[in-house]
């Protein structure tokens, strides 16, 4: 699976600086809950100071940019019409809340904006902003 786009850079940089490149292109079947630059840029506006986006992937914070990027991926392919309001474990163990109403269909409150980007291996769904799995989410400086 490779979502590349000039609105997918950095999640395709941390992607491959997490060493996670075998883990969205191998045999699958995967669903991805994809992040745009602006969704990440959004994160690092809250960031405490002197942390920057560019801090996780310093090698001492590999580990959580792994972790927050295991929480973004679900087990088998999901296409939107699939969910139902519940939970779903993602490949770091921890589980996501998914809510389905007429608003749409959200994880932890982040909705889906662009649904069912099918690939060979699964699934990638565009969602509108970061999951941040349990626990500190921000990378030492």
């Amino acid at each position: 699976m490779t979502f590349a786009g000039p609105n997918f850079s950095t999640l395709m940089a941390f992607v491959d600086a997490a060493g996670l490149a075998d883990v969205v292109s191998g045999p699958g079947p995967i669903t991805v809950l994809a992040i745009d630059d602006a969704s990440w840029y959004s994160l690092a506006a809250t960031f405490p100071a002197g942390v920057t986006l560019e801090t996780y992937i310093l090698p001492e914070n590999i580990g959580l940019l792994q972790d927050i990027l295991y929480y973004h991926i679900i087990d088998g392919s999901h296409p939107i019409a699939s969910f139902v309001s519940g939970n779903l474990t993602t490949l770091n163990g921890d589980t996501v809340s998914v809510e389905v109403s007429d608003a749409g269909i959200s994880f932890n409150d982040a909705y889906i904006i662009e649904p069912d980007y099918m690939f060979d291996n699964g699934i990638v769904h565009v969602i509108e902003s970061v999951l941040l799995p349990p626990g500190d989410p921000f990378p030492a400086k």
